[in-house]
């Protein structure tokens, strides 16, 4: 006689949720930049300028109703000062449109004004208007983190759809080369254009940098060897401007008025009239 084990496995079908968090607070406040850049005085290059790519992202996005703005939203983008210290032009801000929570569908963008850099920070605030709130990261100048703490980043390498890349931290504040003295140094992979993105603590999501450079040796760069300005320079930045800062990180204080007359001017000066 023959013995006929039937085993019935029950098909259980699982259905994918996204990181509500990881998209909110991460990937949608993550910004492309892009702008013109002329590497000489000279005029074939004024008449032609190079097109660059960069990162950023939105800290804050809050609501503004002066003479100047009717009912519109004033926000704020962080970046590496390297992107922008070239005195660019046709500066643009891209924020990506989703369908899907991760179906890059398109951008809409936004002419951005340079309101401030540090060079010796690495660090680059832009501004512009818009009809409504956009998403933004929360910036963390409280946690401690050590050698292996968990980070993560996203950036627009060579100006392609955003990137997440995970990593650890290799030296909370960088000692050798001289050059990037202070930085905070991981393993997460950094590729050409990922400047000006946020660095992400895994264990909350927030800000603590923004990529700043990778390392090299002889002809050869070593992308996971990245360096990113510690966001906690922003405020000590704030304090050598005496405040002209504050803004950005803390929403109690007003915007200077002499940005938001700089920012009237630019809406005009693309706009070509105003009432």
């Amino acid at each position: 006689m023959k013995y006929i084990l039937s085993l019935l496995l029950p098909i259980i079908l699982f259905s994918a949720e996204p990181d509500k968090k990881l998209h909110d607070k991460n990937l949608y406040p993550t910004v492309k930049i892009t702008y013109s850049k002329s590497n000489c005085d000279c005029e074939d290059c004024k008449k032609k300028p190079q097109q660059a790519v960069a990162t950023g992202f939105l800290c804050n996005s809050f609501p503004v109703n002066n003479d100047l703005f009717k009912n519109k939203f004033f926000n704020v983008v962080i970046t590496a000062a390297h992107t922008v210290e070239s005195n660019p032009t046709n500066l643009l801000v891209h924020i990506g449109i989703y369908e899907d929570h991760s179906d890059l569908k398109g951008f809409e963008f936004f002419p951005a004004m340079l309101y401030g850099m540090d060079q010796s920070k690495d660090l680059a605030i832009l501004t512009f208007i818009t009809d409504k709130a956009k998403p933004t990261v929360d910036l963390d100048f409280n946690s401690k983190f050590f050698f292996g703490t968990d980070v993560f980043k996203i950036g627009y390498g060579l100006g392609d759809d955003p990137r997440l890349d995970f990593g650890q931290i290799t030296s909370i504040e960088t000692k050798i080369p001289e050059r990037l003295r202070g930085f905070v140094r991981t393993n997460a992979y950094t590729i050409f254009g990922d400047s000006g993105g946020p660095l992400f603590l895994k264990e909350n999501g927030k800000t603590i940098g923004v990529a700043s450079s990778i390392r090299g040796s002889e002809n050869t760069f070593l992308q996971k060897q990245s360096y990113f300005s510690p966001i906690g320079w922003l405020k000590i930045w704030d304090e050598e401007s005496k405040g002209s800062l504050s803004f950005i990180y803390n929403n109690n204080k007003k915007i200077p008025e002499t940005l938001m007359f700089q920012m009237w001017l630019k809406d005009f000066e693309i706009k070509g009239n105003r009432q």
